[in-house]
C-alpha cells in the first residue's frame, strides 16, 4: 500500500522547470542578501551634508557653537534676498545704518510667513 508515501523533490532538479529569467528573479535577491556588506559599498552613494557651509552662533554671547566650511560663499537664493542685500549694502555704505543698528520685530511681524504677493497690492482685483 502507498499510505505513507511523501513526494520529495530532488533539490538538484528544483529550478529546472523555471525559465532562465525566472531563475534570475528568484536567485538575485538571495545573491544580494548573501553579499550583504560586500555589495553595500558598491551601491551606496557618498553621504553629503545638506549644506555647503554653516555657522551657528549663540545669539546672546556671539560664541560660535558650530562651524563647517564657514568661509564658503554661496549666492542668495531669491530676488527678495538680493534686493534686501542691495538696500542694506547701500544704507551701510552711506552710514545711515550700522551693523549694530537694532531691528524691531513685532509679534504681528512674526506671524507673516514667506513672500506676501496679493493682486490687490498691484492695483488689480
Amino acid at each position: 500500500m502507498h499510505g505513507n508515501l511523501v513526494a520529495r523533490p530532488n533539490p538538484a532538479r528544483c529550478l529546472v522547470a523555471f525559465t532562465p529569467m525566472t531563475k534570475i528573479r528568484l536567485l538575485l535577491p538571495l545573491l544580494i542578501l548573501a553579499l550583504g556588506g560586500a555589495a553595500g559599498p558598491i551601491f551606496a552613494k557618498e553621504a553629503r551634508t545638506p549644506y555647503l557651509g554653516a555657522v551657528v552662533t549663540d545669539a546672546l554671547t556671539g560664541r560660535v557653537l558650530f562651524e563647517d566650511q564657514p568661509d564658503f560663499v554661496t549666492p542668495p537664493a531669491s530676488m527678495t534676498k538680493l534686493m534686501t542685500f542691495a538696500v542694506l549694502h547701500d544704507q551701510l555704505a552711506s552710514g545711515a545704518l550700522a551693523l549694530e543698528t537694532p531691528v524691531t520685530v513685532t509679534a504681528e511681524d512674526s506671524r507673516i510667513g514667506g513672500t506676501q504677493l496679493r493682486p490687490a497690492a498691484f492695483g488689480s482685483g
